[in-house]
């Protein structure tokens, strides 16, 4: 009104007057009213004014004009390090953190001083970019520059470093704030929650109260994260108190943020007892509730409410989509997967990275590796996890070969391989035998940096075990500082695969020695070994003391490779009479085992039918669900 004013009465608008009109121009969006100031003062050659030329460059960045703000910045006679900060800042706001990081180390080479709004802005650049590297790096200048770390500037590193993982620099600033805010210990909380450290979060909540700062909605959603990752049930059931004393039970992210938590924790009827209270029940209230039914392995009951949610006239999104699947798996239901595929094509999503990947781990956990590559081959962009689901789909169905060229394919397009698929091909080696390739992922593993890992590192021992270099595997792992039980059960498979009788019983006792206790795949490798090595006496000798020595029961597993062991040496009755004592029906592998070796020493040719079998070794009619 002023600015408009003065014109009407052909006065002179001071310089004063300009900067309050570009602000007012900046807060309330009017980039029309802006522009015309801009022409007024090109016209009158006020733009040489740093302040006029910085509110310019404000004023269009706060109305999302980003192009015109760098236009005005870059026709500055002069930039002044507010010039270079107004910039910065809308490059910041709007997202750009890349090309604000860029003009902050162009304002540095021209030795300018930053601000602490510039600061701030930068801060955030390098939170949105990903960027703490050189959040680092600004921390160190800011500490320099001797800028006190008040509130705002104190959660702004808490947040950039937290949102990168570094918790124990953002803890450390934390604890140099003098007076933190709802905000300071809201970006503390939430970081911890956001990298599984539930616990600490929760801790840090309360003490938050002790201080007598209010949680706002923020700071709920991030503690009711933690109490589901850290499975805090009761603690998740007073956060929900004080949140319907604080009327945000009605909010809809709220109430999906209480579902998954009590999901989280088990409490399923809680969680579905929150779904069917909430006023109003959006996509992400039923993803939420979806997800908790699948994750704890109520995959019927997740496809139920994912078809009513249908029936509800709302269209699933990809997060749905892909519990829906996940439930798929759990039941093994590949129709029903078949048929989410098409509800999927229906809405475009077939192609989406995380849709495309789980539907590729559906078919292949459901036994369809060739409509998995389909899916696979049909995506135009593929990330190492796609890569990996379609790895681990012919790792696990034992297509090893290719596997391999899979492996190969995805190196060749320039995928940097992660520990799940370095896993699934050193899975692949071990099923075709392919100890050459074998040797060169354990090169490639050492060179990625992934040897430390423990679980990586039994897996290439299992894979030079079951490729018949006994040597190379016990040399791994007689480096292993700490080995776990898969570290001995990976070196026993070797030794039994190859009939080493004898060092498997060593290492047993070796593994005794240092306090672990041998699981079921330890104890059926030594049995395994005992079969391949024809050591009947000793194989029943140890069989018989598994509970006097071990303190376990013969498992399924245990009693298929004793009737192996019989079967080997021919003692068929001595297998028959086990199979009786058996506590359930033998399984099918146990079964054929048994006859497999009959036919071989009785030189006899019959088709090994399940109605061949007698009477005691029959199998039920419904066989495949017993086992």
């Amino acid at each position: 009104m002023e600015f408009s004013q003065m014109h009407q009465h052909l006065l002179k608008p001071s310089i004063p007057a300009y900067l309050r009109t570009l602000k007012a121009c900046a807060n309330v969006g009017a980039v029309w009213q802006g522009r015309w100031v801009h022409d007024q003062l090109v016209r009158k050659v006020l733009e040489r004014n740093p302040l006029l030329g910085s509110s310019l460059v404000d004023m269009y960045c706060k109305n999302g004009a980003l192009s015109d703000a760098r236009r005005v910045f870059d026709s500055l006679p002069k930039q002044y390090a507010v010039s270079w900060g107004a910039m910065i800042t809308g490059y910041a706001d709007s997202g750009h953190g890349f090309l604000a990081l860029d003009l902050f180390e162009n304002m540095q080479h021209l030795n300018l001083t930053p601000s602490r709004a510039t600061f701030l802005a930068v801060l955030k650049a390098c939170t949105c970019s990903c960027a703490y590297k050189e959040g680092a790096l600004i921390h160190h200048q800011i500490v320099n520059d001797g800028l006190e770390l008040d509130q705002v500037m104190g959660s702004c590193l808490v947040d950039m470093y937290a949102k990168g993982g570094s918790l124990k620099e953002a803890s450390e600033v934390f604890n140099t704030i003098p007076r933190k805010d709802v905000v300071t210990w809201g970006a503390m909380i939430g970081g911890f929650a956001e990298h599984d450290k539930g616990n600490h979060s929760l801790e840090l909540f309360e003490r938050m109260q002790e201080c007598g700062v209010e949680p706002n909605k923020p700071i709920f959603l991030s503690s009711l994260k933690a109490c589901g990752s850290a499975q805090a049930l009761s603690g998740g059931r007073i956060l929900h108190s004080m949140i319907v004393k604080s009327i945000l039970d009605i909010d809809v992210l709220i109430g999906s943020s209480l579902v998954d938590m009590y999901a989280k924790c088990g409490s399923l009827h809680e969680a579905q007892k929150v779904f069917d209270s909430l006023p109003k029940q959006t996509v992400v209230t039923w993803g939420a509730i979806i997800i908790g039914y699948a994750e704890q392995g109520h995959g019927d009951l997740a496809l139920e409410l994912f078809e009513k949610m249908k029936a509800a006239n709302l269209t699933p999104d990809k997060v749905t989509f892909t519990c829906a699947l996940k439930a798929c798996i759990g039941l093994e239901a590949m129709e029903q997967g078949r048929v989410i595929h098409e509800d999927i094509k229906k809405v475009g999503l077939q192609k989406d990275v995380v849709v495309g990947t789980a539907l590729i781990d559906m078919y292949n956990k459901c036994g369809s590796v060739e409509e998995a590559r389909s899916v696979f081959d049909e995506m135009p962009t593929r990330n190492t996890l796609t890569w990996g689901a379609m790895l681990s789909g012919y790792a696990q169905q034992g297509h090893g070969s290719l596997a391999l060229e899979l492996f190969e394919a995805m190196q060749k397009e320039g995928i940097k391989p992660n520990k799940v698929t370095f896993l699934c091909a050193l899975k692949a080696c071990s099923c075709v035998g392919a100890l050459l390739h074998g040797r060169w992922l354990h090169a490639e593993i050492v060179r990625h940096s992934l040897d430390a890992d423990i679980s990586v590192r039994n897996a290439v021992m299992d894979m030079y075990a079951r490729c018949g270099s006994l040597q190379e595997s016990h040399r791994l792992f007689s480096l292993l500082k700490d080995p776990d039980v898969v570290s001995w059960a990976s070196l026993l498979t070797g030794y039994a695969k190859h009939g080493v009788y004898d060092v498997a019983e060593q290492r047993i006792e070796a593994m005794g020695h240092q306090g672990l206790k041998p699981n079921i795949a330890v104890i059926s490798s030594l049995l395994s070994a005992c079969s391949h090595a024809g050591v009947v006496a000793e194989g029943c000798q140890f069989f018989n003391n598994l509970t006097k020595d071990h303190g376990l029961l013969p498992s399924f597993e245990h009693y298929s490779c004793m009737i192996d062991l019989f079967g080997r040496g021919g003692r068929f009755s001595e297998a028959e009479d086990l199979s009786k004592t058996m506590p359930s029906l033998p399984n099918l592998i146990a079964q054929m085992s048994l006859l497999t070796h009959i036919r071989t020493f009785t030189n006899l040719d019959f088709e090994i039918k399940p109605s061949n079998f007698s009477n005691h070794l029959a199998l039920p009619k419904a066989y495949g669900d017993t086992f």
